[in-house]
């Protein structure tokens, strides 16, 4: 039976008037592709106007959407084409980028200006196109998505730049319209020109679908810059939606996205911009209304924690990078050609703030205590809301952060003394957390806190000896300017005898601290074997608490963890170092502990030799070393 345009356009719009948001979609794709078999009944082209074929590819679009959401692709993707078609054939002046069948078509030249009232429509529908090409073959379409994105930002750009813009035209405006508008420019001049105060939220938050959708293709592909870019596109156009229907975002979501974007930008050493994001975040955070607060007031607080820890994560890679400037004095800054838009450069509160947190470079021991500060601070109000009773993983990784702040400072403080408290303080932090947590429950974090602590306690004794050779040569040094007197009396030779005895039992004391920290670095270092079955399948067996008692473990034949493998052969080679600088005055003590550091040596040696992969892929760079401390071993042994 045919049918004129105003007969099907009334069917239209009593099926729209009946379907509802929350009707069951089954029922929805029944009434839609009833009106998608009506059309074809419109037998006259001259019925077949500019609107019907509008309403038609609205009809198409709404179909393909609903078959995604039932998972049905195949004919989704059907309808997604009958979208494509009637754009390439019914509207070239668009201008669109439409590609049909992988074959790029071409659009004509013409005033794309046509466009701009239905720029919402048309965006819209390119991101149902960005969308499906993505969930098709996204490295094979990466070209065509890319194209389709750039398109989008094309078409936004043109109606945000008319002043004043075009209006929001929709679907359901252009189903209200009279039965006699039926051509494009009768639509289009059917609205005022004068803005409705929702369309740019409306327009931009179609806008931001596409933004959201370019992030995470370029984060598929690999294009961290291009990613980061439009997320902070995104973010951006958020700003303005926060507290409207138009997002589900709020000042909460927006804030941390806005400071984890930071985290990019620090670590690409644009740190000023990380700056500006962090201070855009807490800005925005503070905005967010008592309702929102008192209502969930635990995900404000625990905000507040996260942008706290990411401002500690900040301070540790300006430390980071400020550290290569001094270790290398050729070293170049990377720096970016491009720097990303600043969302709020003119508010006093955001400046106030950018103001306040740590710059790098950092050059000198004010400037790190300055940051230092400012990250312990940091570090501290995390902690308050990661407790370890409530929260135990992230009140770890706290400790884990704090003691990197200690770390930090070490390059900055001149004197041994206080690196050696400096080291004192990161050890302390992690015995401390060691008590508290189970094996049982944080096996992970556990075997992390045992092997650092050997490391810990390994370099306190390397900052222990560097300080002992200090003393030693001003020590000898005193000596020395005592006998360079011409006139050396027996006062001055009683004085050397002092002194000589006075550091012969100052240097045995410095020798025993010494062989306490290398018995812990020892004891810890061979907890963290235990840890595996590998080497104790007895979980109850005790570990001995001196290291007269320790039996040595035999590496298996493989290691089978790949995440444990460096750490695991590490670990072994550090018990066999310390054993070897072990100090005993007794010569044949001496000779018993490079024998058994010998024995570490020898065992690992043999690991690596029947396991060359794991040899070149984790202890390459060590290898060469091992070989020549067995053969130092040997030598000491047969003096």
């Amino acid at each position: 039976m045919s049918l004129s345009f105003n007969e099907w356009l009334l069917s239209v719009r009593q099926t729209f008037d009946k379907l509802s948001d929350d009707e069951f979609p089954h029922n929805v794709l029944k009434s839609l592709e009833n009106l998608s078999k009506q059309s074809d009944n419109i037998v006259v082209d001259d019925q077949k106007s500019d609107r019907y074929w509008l309403l038609l590819w609205y009809i198409h679009l709404k179909v393909y959407k609903i078959f995604c959401k039932l998972g049905d692709f195949v004919f989704a993707r059907i309808f997604l084409g009958k979208c494509q078609e009637i754009l390439h054939k019914q509207f070239p002046f668009f201008g669109l980028i439409i590609f049909l069948n992988d074959d790029q078509s071409i659009p004509p030249s013409s005033d794309t200006s046509m466009r701009n009232s239905f720029a919402g429509l048309l965006i819209d529908f390119l991101n149902q196109i960005i969308s499906q090409t993505f969930n098709d073959d996204m490295n094979k379409n990466s070209h065509l998505i890319s194209c389709y994105i750039k398109e989008v930002e094309s078409i936004y750009d043109e109606w945000n730049n008319q002043n004043p813009h075009p209006a929001f035209i929709g679907f359901d405006d252009i189903l209200k319209l009279d039965v006699h508008i039926i051509d494009l420019h009768q639509i289009i001049d059917s609205f005022a020109r004068e803005l409705d105060d929702d369309d740019p939220k409306r327009m931009n938050n179609n806008f931001l679908t596409t933004m959201e959708l370019a992030a995470q293709f370029y984060q598929a592909i690999e294009m961290a810059e291009e990613s980061a870019h439009y997320c902070l596109k995104s973010l951006m156009l958020q700003y303005p939606l926060l507290n409207t229907k138009l997002t589900k975002i709020d000042h909460i979501d927006w804030a941390l996205n806005m400071a984890t974007l930071s985290q990019y930008y620090a670590g690409q050493n644009q740190f000023e911009s990380a700056c500006h994001m962090m201070a855009c975040a807490r800005k925005v955070l503070d905005e967010t209304n008592e309702q929102v607060k008192q209502n969930e007031m635990e995900s404000f607080k625990k905000a507040h924690a996260d942008l706290d820890i990411i401002e500690v994560k900040y301070c540790l890679m300006i430390f980071d990078e400020s550290r290569e400037l001094i270790d290398k004095p050729d070293y170049k800054i990377p720096t970016k050609s491009i720097q990303p838009e600043k969302i709020f450069s003119h508010d006093p509160d955001v400046i106030k703030m950018e103001e306040q947190f740590p710059k790098f470079p950092i050059r000198d021991y004010q400037q790190a205590k300055k940051a230092y500060q400012y990250a312990l601070a940091a570090i501290e109000r995390a902690k308050k809301f990661f407790t370890i009773n409530e929260r135990c993983s992230d009140h770890i990784n706290c400790i884990f952060d704090h003691s990197s702040i200690h770390g930090s400072m070490l390059s900055f403080l001149d004197d041994i003394d206080s690196r050696c408290k400096m080291n004192k303080r990161r050890i302390d932090l992690f015995e401390g957390l060691l008590k508290e947590i189970s094996p049982d429950h944080f096996i992970k974090y556990y075997r992390k806190l045992l092997y650092e602590l050997g490391d810990l306690y390994s370099n306190q004794v390397s900052l222990k000896m560097e300080q002992y050779e200090q003393n030693y040569l001003q020590q000898q040094q005193e000596i020395q300017n005592i006998r360079s007197n011409e006139k050396e009396t027996i006062l001055d030779e009683q004085e050397i005898k002092t002194k000589l005895r006075l550091n012969n039992e100052r240097n045995i004391h410095v020798m025993k601290k010494v062989n306490i920290l290398i018995q812990k670095s020892i004891i810890y270092f061979y907890r963290f074997l235990s840890s595996f079955n590998e080497f104790n399948s007895d979980k109850l067996k005790k570990i001995p608490k001196t290291i007269d008692e320790l039996i040595q473990y035999q590496l298996p034949d493989k290691i089978k963890d790949d995440e444990y493998i460096k750490p695991i052969l590490t670990a072994y080679m550090m018990i066999g170092k310390m054993y070897t600088n072990l100090y005993y005055i007794n010569i044949e003590q001496r000779k018993q502990q490079w024998t058994i550091g010998g024995k570490y040596y020898s065992e690992l040696k043999s690991y690596l030799d029947r396991n060359v992969e794991h040899r070149e892929k984790y202890f390459q760079q060590y290898y060469q070393q091992l070989l020549e401390l067995l053969e130092l071993i040997q030598i000491q042994l047969n003096k």
